[in-house]
């Protein structure tokens, strides 16, 4: 819930501040003009301390977790060395700056999401869902199909239009909704055929 507040507290001045800065490369000017011009020169500090800490607690559990899954796959070398590997390579990504780290993740991150949130909705509900075994596959490939042509839309051809465009939601990037509602429909129907097949063989 706290999260929740704090990003949608992030979206809202995201919001309000983007209109008043359309020049902004990125969501980090607009958080650090948004400080600034509520705290003064102190809201800058805040703002870098806030960033520094949430940084460096995001990449000690990315180091931490991946060095010690590749320990394990490859235990011929030990944990710090990979988590030095990691952590250097880390720092030589940071430096393109963030315009280039955003240009490239923002698209990856668009496709990974949306199939991403349909498990997870779908695990919160898998009581019901394990019963049409069928809607997993079904909801979760379409809507991985349909994020995965929008982000190779943005990353190579950014602002053409696809049919995928015309669907609920889509204006807001959230067109992925209906795939997804569609998919398990799909994935539905599928199951109960299959059961309905089964029960007449019986």
């Amino acid at each position: 819930a706290l999260m929740m507040a704090i990003y949608c507290g992030l979206a809202f001045v995201g919001s309000a501040m983007g209109s008043t800065m359309p020049d902004a490369a990125n969501g980090a000017s607009i958080l650090a003009a948004s400080a600034s011009a509520h705290f003064g020169p102190a809201g800058t500090v805040i703002v870098a301390a806030i960033f520094l800490l949430a940084c460096l607690n995001v990449c000690t559990g990315l180091i931490s977790c991946c060095s010690e899954y590749f320990s394990e796959a490859f235990p011929r070398i030990p944990l710090p060395a990979w988590a030095a590997a990691f952590a250097a390579f880390s720092c030589a990504v940071s430096l393109v700056g963030l315009d280039a780290i955003l240009a490239f993740s923002a698209p990856l991150l668009g496709a990974l999401y949306p199939p991403a949130i349909v498990l997870v909705v779908m695990g919160l509900a898998h009581g019901r869902c394990d019963r049409l075994p069928r809607m997993w596959p079904c909801a979760v490939l379409a809507t991985a199909a349909f994020s995965v042509a929008v982000g190779l839309r943005d990353a190579f051809a950014p602002g053409a239009w696809l049919p995928l465009d015309a669907l609920p939601l889509a204006d807001a990037g959230l067109g992925w909704i209906a795939v997804a509602i569609a998919g398990a429909a799909a994935g539905a129907m599928w199951s109960l055929a299959e059961r309905r097949r089964r029960t007449r063989r019986a």
